[in-house]
Parts: C-alpha cells; sequence; structure tokens
C-alpha cells in the first residue's frame, strides 16, 4: 500500500488505503461506547463489504506490513469505554489483488492479565515489525485510577495462521 488518507465526516471517520488500482476503506462512528464500522473493497478480484460492531472507539489507525510480504495491513487501535479504557486491535490484510483477510489479536490471557497487573488502559503503536502494546501495572491493592508500578510493554508479530494472519504474542517487559 501505498497512500493512506483520513477524511472525517459529521461524527464518522473514513480512511481509504490504496496500491496501484486496489482500494480499502473504512468507515466508522466514534460517537459512543459502542460504534460501527463499515469496510469496503475496490479493483480486488473478491470485493468485500464488511459492517461489525465495535466495542469502544477507534484512537489510531496504521498502514503497515509487518510480516513482509509486500501487501500492508490496516491495523485499527480501539480502546474500550469506561474506566478501564481496555485495547484491542482489529485488522486486515490484502491478498495481492485477491481478497482481504482478517487479522486476528487474541485478548490477554487471566494468566497474563495477573502476571502484568493489567487493568486496562492500553496504547497501541507500530515499532518496526511488531504491534507494540503499552499499559500501567497495577499492584493486588492498587485502584484503577492510581496505578503503582510501571509500565509494561508487550510486542505481537503477524503470523499467518490456519485460516487467517495472527498477532502473536513475542516478548514483553515490566
Amino acid at each position: 500500500m501505498k497512500k493512506i488518507s483520513l477524511l472525517i465526516l459529521f461524527s464518522s471517520i473514513w480512511i481509504t488505503l490504496s496500491a496501484k488500482d486496489v482500494y480499502m476503506s473504512a468507515v466508522y462512528s466514534n460517537s459512543g461506547s459502542i460504534n460501527t464500522l463499515k469496510l469496503s473493497t475496490f479493483g480486488l478480484e473478491h470485493e468485500i463489504e464488511i459492517e461489525t460492531e465495535i466495542d469502544g472507539k477507534v484512537v489510531g489507525s496504521k498502514l503497515a506490513d509487518l510480516n513482509g510480504d509486500g501487501c500492508s495491513e490496516l491495523y485499527l487501535f480501539i480502546v474500550s469505554a469506561g474506566s478501564g479504557s481496555y485495547g484491542s486491535v482489529m485488522a486486515w490484510g490484502f491478498n495481492s489483488t485477491k481478497s482481504i483477510t482478517p487479522i486476528y489479536m487474541p485478548p490477554l490471557t487471566q494468566k497474563q492479565m495477573k502476571q502484568f497487573g493489567y487493568m486496562g488502559h492500553d496504547s497501541f503503536s507500530i515499532e518496526g515489525k511488531y504491534i507494540k502494546r503499552e499499559f500501567p501495572s497495577y499492584a493486588k491493592n492498587d485502584t484503577n485510577a492510581k496505578p503503582t508500578n510501571a509500565k509494561v510493554v508487550l510486542y505481537y508479530t503477524l503470523e499467518k495462521g490456519e485460516a487467517s494472519y495472527l498477532l502473536s504474542y513475542v516478548k514483553g517487559k515490566k
């Protein structure tokens, strides 16, 4: 993908990605705690239109080729409503000029949540070939508003799964 544009229309945000004669547009509202995402492709062998709900607001979007296959992926970073501001990633990758594939990022496991003192307040970015996830670490008796431990940084890499792509946790530091 060579081009990304961002257009804000009233209460909706419209992102358009393009490479050669292939386009993907994502239109989403950011007006409440549950929002709607509409994803459309143009110029692919198999055109796709997706409409789904987002639990929270899109707080960022990035275009990147994390697996180095020459086809970019669209990453939407989402933070839920409420005091926890729990983060997630919705993403799709191009399969040349044929179709798009969803990219799944599994939620943190209960073991990881306990290990890292997770209580939300995520932020996401792209760092090299990784999705970088940061959040404050909470001690056992901390309130959601006052973490006492340092930040946790987790890294995810894009891997081919059985039926789609997967953002796999590869390393973290506290």
